[in-house]
């Protein structure tokens, strides 16, 4: 039988006892090699945690992104239903205009309307245009106090407002480039609430609502309600978007926040 060579290490307390290990040359080698290779392996172990932490913030942000695409695109759907219904009731009130503005925009041009039709004040659609202009002067853009303004330098589409977590605004928006070249801007949104006060809101992170794009963006951004805003019933939120030479407007509209 082969010999292997053993090394003793020997304990000495102060009273005289003394403790021995018996162990093999090897195994003396390996544990200060171990505790050498415990630091890399602690911080390699960090690193994975870290990317894996990192992978899932990323993973989360996405799901939010894809629920806001599916909300948007319920909401779409149940818009093109109730567009459908309308259609198909010939006696709804307001039929024959959402009839007429669907014709004008297949054929690009609005069709010139008859004088007996534009010249009776008591008829449903006569009423119903009324109606309409009475609520643009109210809610927001769309007359001279307050244009909603819409150029040919980005579009903005599937615009969501939501309420969420109590004190906090989501809002979504989609932004394309209609340009050939990069289109930079930023996004700023100010809160009205139901008694006519305005709250400049305030982005988190503050850059968020910057934008350089050559195609296509979909933005999320949060901001926090300011303490004094109140109830949020009736709250409606007026989103401007400024880009191109001298920083100018080039989107307004406002949009009711969702609760």
């Amino acid at each position: 039988m082969k010999y292997r060579e053993r090394l003793s290490l020997v304990v000495i307390r102060e009273d005289g006892r003394r403790q021995s290990w018996r162990i093999r040359r090897l195994w003396l080698y390996a544990l200060p090699a171990a505790l050498l290779m415990f630091p890399c392996m602690a911080g390699g172990l960090g690193w994975f945690c870290y990317d894996l932490w990192r992978e899932n913030g990323l993973l989360h942000d996405e799901v939010l992104r894809l629920e806001s695409e599916g909300e948007a695109a319920e909401g779409k759907l149940e818009r093109l239903e109730q567009l459908s219904v309308l259609l198909e009731e010939s006696a709804v009130p307001g039929h024959d205009i959402l009839a007429r503005a669907l014709a004008q925009g297949d054929m690009g041009a609005p069709s010139p309307q008859p004088e007996s039709e534009s010249a009776a004040p008591d008829s449903p659609a006569a009423d119903e245009a009324a109606m309409k202009e009475q609520m643009a002067k109210d809610d927001g853009p769309g007359h001279a106090d307050f244009p909603a303004i819409k150029s040919d330098y980005v579009s903005v589409d599937k615009v969501r407002v939501r309420l969420v977590r109590n004190r906090t605004l989501r809002i979504a928006l989609d932004l394309r480039n209609k340009r050939d070249a990069r289109a930079e801007g930023e996004v700023s949104a100010v809160l009205m609430t139901q008694e006519g006060s305005r709250f400049p809101l305030k982005f988190s992170p503050s850059d968020v609502g910057k934008f350089s794009i050559l195609r296509f963006k979909r933005a999320v951004m949060s901001a926090n309600l300011p303490r004094n805003a109140g109830a949020m019933a009736g709250a409606q939120v007026v989103l401007e978007v400024r880009g191109g030479s001298g920083n100018a407007v080039v989107f307004r509209n406002i949009f009711a926040v969702e609760q």
